[in-house]
């Protein structure tokens, strides 16, 4: 899943607009950053082995910290931890 595809989930199920996305105490995306749009065709799992400096070849899921914000832009919605299974 790529980070576009999150994005655009948690909007169509939800009606939250994505703010940041983390695993592990490491930043993956964050939409306020320049880089967030360079990020949405990355997948999840590559960007956070890129920050991790890890190979995931033994891991097959990770634990999001999602932070959103509700439709009105004013209210952020606290959301528990989202597990990732990518293989």
């Amino acid at each position: 899943m790529t980070f576009e595809e999150l994005v655009d989930y948690f909007m169509k199920e939800y009606k939250l607009e994505v703010t940041i996305v983390s695993c592990n105490r490491l930043t993956l995306a964050m939409s306020i950053s320049p880089s967030f749009k360079n990020k949405m065709k990355i997948k999840i799992e590559d960007e956070y082995a890129k920050q991790a400096k890890c190979d995931l070849k033994d891991i097959d899921n990770l634990a999001l910290e999602v932070s959103a914000d509700c439709e009105d832009g004013i209210t952020t919605a606290l959301l528990p931890i989202v597990l990732y299974k990518f293989k």
